[in-house]
């Protein structure tokens, strides 16, 4: 399923996990949804009367599984730059990317290979994103770090449209904006420290990892629904 939520941009939802397509001259992807996710994005872009050679630019918002599947057959097929938190790559963080059960089984021998191939490596990195960069599009699209879900989860505030992209950092289930399920989160209370620095920002719009759009007030509503 795809909608174009705004002009020229797009949210894609496969499995019940978004990311999303800005369309320019150049495409930036943000997340890639879990893996599988390459023939899907085949599908929207020929309808879009594009193609994924038009890819320049993949950002991840965090590195789980239904974020960034398909990520490296992507960048493969379009010759594009993956970027992705420093403190997020597999191989350079100290931090173990799931928490709870979810962590604890991708630990056991068998699986150690699995989650290797679902994750961002560093060799497929191009740009290790820091805090408070600002990349040229949709006006200004600054990437603010919002550690708590990952180490090095991170939401984007697009400076002139008022769109807030944030991943897991928070979700939207059951008509409420919520925090991301404990059992697969680092630490909730660095969630929360995360969420107030995002209320300043008084978006107009936020996209979510999971979860429809909430396009209008939406500071306001996430501050009376995470109850800030």
């Amino acid at each position: 399923m795809y909608k174009e939520v705004f002009k020229n941009l797009y949210l894609i939802n496969d499995r019940g996990a978004n990311y999303y397509l800005i369309v320019g001259e150049e495409l930036v992807l943000v997340d890639t949804g879990y893996r599988g996710s390459f023939k899907v994005l085949e599908r929207v872009l020929y309808r879009l009367d594009r193609s994924v050679r038009d890819i320049g630019l993949i950002i991840i918002t965090h590195n789980h599984l239904d974020h960034c599947g398909d990520y490296d057959r992507i960048k493969e097929a379009s010759g594009a730059r993956l970027a992705i938190h420093h403190a997020d790559i597999a191989e350079e963080t100290n931090s173990t990317l799931y928490q709870g059960a979810i962590g604890k089984v991708l630990r056991i021998p068998p699986l150690k290979s699995l989650s290797r191939r679902v994750h961002v490596r560093a060799s497929n990195v191009d740009i290790k994103l820091e805090d408070g960069e600002v990349f040229d599009l949709l006006g200004g699209l600054k990437i603010i770090h919002t550690p708590g879900h990952t180490a090095g989860s991170i939401s984007m505030y697009a400076l002139e449209m008022g769109w807030l992209f944030v991943g897991d950092t928070i979700n939207h289930r059951f008509k409420k904006m919520r925090l991301p399920p404990k059992g697969v989160s680092l630490d909730i209370e660095q969630v929360l420290d995360s969420i107030k620095k995002l209320t300043a920002l008084n978006a107009k719009s936020i996209f979510f990892g999971h979860g429809s759009p909430v396009l209008r007030d939406a500071s306001r509503k996430l501050i009376d629904e995470i109850g800030l």
